[in-house]
């Protein structure tokens, strides 16, 4: 019951510091450790020290043990008593009431004899009984009765010289019981007397008594055997009143609370869960969106390529072999060769262009690696892949190398020559200045 007692004050004095938290701070030290005050961790715990509190509620219905005589104090706190150095102890027997079992007690330096009577501790609670001493030995911590560590203390001599007799009330006779009446008395006979002949009688003869009676005495009356009064158990009386109640008014409001959190928590999941379904519905409906664009894109290139091919005009993936061999322009009237500097390297290209009359450009294509990477068509000129113009060949060289050292300031002295020549690769002029400028 110790040990129960002590799991239950531990238990009190968690509750009472959490709740003195929550009082003080408005902290609630139990749902900050275990995961807020409606986790359920959190709950067992409470749960337990409110059981706790049921548990101790015997306690205040309890009787208190008498408080401790001084010299207990002085006792208890002496490591070995007086006298006995080097291992020894002096012990002595005691016993509580005539043939009863002895019990082995430390001397703590008192000077008993066998036949006084002491004062000792009895019980966990250590309360206060006399005893007569029966023998007071001295012996090593092998050969005690009881281990010396654990002995108790003898606290101080008693005045008493005898063993307190228990009172036996007399017995009074049952009320069903009739007194018993006295028997009439026994008349007794005398004895015959002998007829002696008429002679002269040589002694004197005696008297003979009267005949006695005798009386029973009345028997005894004995009392009715009184019945020993119960002692109610309060404690354990208000502690299932205390666990009735619990289960009647408070459980139900826990339950429902519990329930109202776990409804909620189900909520939240299906708000989460519809959430994240409609992002990955979105997510997806993006995607398709892409995938349909691209692909309307493709076949718009497609449909582009195709009708240039149609049309008979160079188109992107046209190889360079064969860009004079085109229906609509047939053969290029100026071919350019040039560097093109771009981010992840320096590439050589070749620009062609086709030109009306007045040497006015009206298509251009540039092939690099073999390929036509790029074409472009002059808008007022042309009326979809339909030439409104004819094609004039112009009276210039056929082909022009615009420089092989890769460096722009070796093939041009001034930026305004590069964007001359070089229109088409550029927006503004000011972009080939910086292009010029960065070599």
């Amino acid at each position: 019951m110790q040990t129960f007692y002590k799991i239950c004050l531990l238990l009190l004095i968690v509750g009472g510091v959490n709740w003195g938290l929550v009082g003080l701070f408005q902290f609630d030290l139990v749902g900050w450790l275990l995961g807020g005050s409606t986790s359920v961790w959190s709950r067992i715990v409470f749960a337990l020290v409110g059981l706790a509190a049921l548990g101790c509620i015997p306690n205040l219905f309890s009787e208190e043990p008498e408080e401790e005589s001084e010299p207990w104090t002085d006792y208890y706190k002496k490591t070995e008593p007086v006298g006995n150095s080097g291992g020894y102890y002096q012990f002595c027997k005691v016993q509580f009431k005539d043939g009863g079992n002895p019990y082995a007690y430390l001397t703590g330096g008192l000077p008993l004899a066998v036949g006084d009577f002491v004062v000792v501790p009895v019980g966990n609670r250590n309360a206060e009984k006399t005893g007569r001493v029966t023998d007071v030995f001295v012996c090593s911590a092998q050969d005690a009765p009881y281990p010396p560590e654990k002995a108790k203390f003898v606290l101080r001599k008693s005045e008493q010289t005898a063993f307190t007799e228990k009172k036996i009330p007399p017995v009074e006779p049952a009320k069903n019981e009739k007194a018993a009446t006295p028997m009439p008395p026994v008349p007794v006979e005398p004895p015959a007397v002998q007829t002696v002949p008429d002679k002269t009688a040589l002694f004197e003869v005696e008297p003979v008594p009267e005949a006695p009676t005798f009386t029973l005495p009345p028997l005894p009356v004995r009392d009715e055997p009184k019945k020993p009064k119960r002692r109610i158990p309060w404690g354990w009386l208000a502690a299932g009143v205390a666990a009735v109640a619990f289960f009647v008014f408070a459980l139900p409001p826990l339950k429902r609370t519990a329930e109202a959190n776990r409804q909620m928590v189900i909520a939240q999941q299906a708000a989460e869960r519809e959430k994240r379904e409609q992002e990955e519905q979105r997510a997806e409906q993006a995607r398709l969106e892409e995938e349909a664009k691209q692909l309307r894109q493709q076949e718009e290139r497609e449909a582009a390529l195709q009708a240039e091919k149609d049309a008979g005009i160079p188109y992107i993936g046209m190889p360079e072999s064969s860009i004079d061999a085109t229906r609509t322009l047939g053969t290029h009237g100026m071919a350019k060769s040039g560097w093109a500097y771009k981010k992840d390297g320096t590439f050589k290209q070749m620009t062609y262009y086709w030109y009306t009359n007045k040497r006015t450009p009206i298509f251009t294509a540039v092939c690099q690696d073999g390929k036509v990477i790029e074409t472009q068509k002059n808008d007022g000129y042309w009326s979809g892949n339909t030439l409104l113009v004819p094609v004039v060949k112009p009276d210039i060289p056929t082909t022009f190398h615009s420089g092989s050292s890769g460096s722009v300031r070796e093939d041009y002295d001034n930026p305004e020559d590069l964007y001359e020549d070089n229109r088409d690769w550029y927006d503004d002029e000011d972009e080939a200045w910086d292009e010029w400028e960065n070599g």
